[in-house]
């Protein structure tokens, strides 16, 4: 039985050649990168290799210049079998640097396994011929090399950022989604169940005024709980997206969400802010309460503070908000380690926020110190009156 060794960092296209090989009475042994199929053809020696060409740690191309050098792999049948690089340099070059065949990945299986059996039956004329000839690594191939390197990693710079273009976009799209319906649910709570709720409070009241006798304190029971429940309902649609940022603006939006937390905390806040002559754009103003919302939000459950400082300021061409307080600081990387495993997506989501809208955030936290949270926005805004 023949033994074939595979090398792809690919686990689906591994096991797919793995199956069709065993299917046609292969042995068969793998390695994810050309590191390890050298060690691995180093303890057992394969009839034949299939080795992708882009992949981590050792690409097919160095491989197959280490298989070719190599006096115990030489008259070892080298098939090159990629997806990625298809242009006829990239044929030539794996030719050039003594691979057997250069096949597609979009080759049918009948036509790779001829071509398999092909070499495996013209492996011992390979090995004279090597031997009379032993492959050198000459200028001109490390010079294509080079060149087909360069070619493939300027392509797949432009894949890259072709999708970071899509995926912010759709990042974008979807953050404007939220913040739609988080306004549309704020509305449905504040109109109808807040208005319901309210309705319920005041027919009580009237049966109140009314009722003598046991009935009464069921009916004052029944108002404490309207009260409590409005006083929920309304706190919900506050965050779900306050009508303050949208009828007031973003100065009057903030003011009122500092006031709020940090009346329900204890705390002593105090909130600064420039008057500015014309209100920042939309993004501009919901990312920074955003940034603030959590920030004021992570003090309020974390930091045990005593103090806190809320300010709105025009730098500049920058609209800047900032979040400091005087409580416990916090280990930066390990948050932000936590919130790239999905453990905690906070200090992520306002990053995310804050690039989209084409700003800058910044995070300091120092034992004794507090911790301050300040994010800025471009903004094209007239010279503004301090207040």
């Amino acid at each position: 039985m023949s033994r074939v060794l595979i090398v792809d960092d690919n686990e689906v296209n591994l096991y797919l050649l793995r199956t069709v090989l065993e299917g046609y009475g292969f042995e068969v042994d793998e390695a994810c990168d050309g590191e390890r199929a050298l060690a691995g053809a180093s303890l057992a020696m394969p009839d034949l290799i299939i080795s992708d060409l882009l992949m981590p740690v050792m690409d097919g191309y160095t491989l197959l210049r280490h298989w070719r050098a190599d006096a115990r792999f030489r008259r070892i049948p080298f098939i090159v079998y990629t997806a990625t690089y298809s242009e006829p340099q990239d044929r030539k070059l794996a030719l050039d640097l003594g691979a057997d065949a250069y096949i597609l990945k979009t080759t049918e299986m009948d036509e790779l396994m001829a071509r398999v059996r092909e070499l495996l039956a013209t492996s011992a004329r390979r090995e004279l011929e090597q031997a009379a000839t032993p492959p050198t690594d000459s200028e001109v191939q490390l010079k294509e090399y080079s060149e087909v390197l360069i070619h493939k990693l300027e392509a797949k710079s432009v894949q890259l950022r072709q999708a970071n273009q899509r995926l912010q976009q759709l990042s974008q799209r979807l953050m404007e989604v939220q913040e739609a319906e988080r306004a549309a649910i704020a509305r449905e709570l504040h109109d109808e169940i807040g208005q319901a709720l309210t309705a319920i409070k005041f027919n009580a009241q009237w049966l109140a005024r009314r009722t003598t006798g046991p009935g009464l304190q069921k009916l004052a029971d029944c108002i404490a709980l309207a009260d409590r429940t409005l006083s929920q309902v309304r706190g919900i649609a506050l965050e779900l997206r306050p009508p303050q940022l949208d009828q007031l603006g973003l100065t009057a939006a903030l003011r009122d969400l500092t006031e709020r937390m940090s009346a329900s905390a204890g705390l002593n806040a105090q909130f600064a802010a420039d008057t500015l002559e014309v209100a920042p754009g939309y993004a501009q103003a919901t990312a920074a309460f955003r940034v603030a919302q959590e920030a004021l939000t992570n003090v309020v459950r974390h930091a045990g503070a005593g103090k806190l400082a809320v300010e709105l300021r025009r730098r500049g061409v920058e609209l800047v908000v900032t979040v400091a307080d005087d409580g416990r600081a916090f280990d930066l990387e390990a948050a932000l380690a936590g919130s790239v495993k999905g453990s905690s997506m906070g200090l992520l989501g306002m990053q995310e926020r804050v690039n989209l809208a084409g700003g800058w955030l910044t995070i300091e936290s120092q034992p004794g110190q507090g911790t301050r949270v300040s994010a800025g926005f471009p903004v094209d805004l007239p010279v503004e009156r301090r207040g």
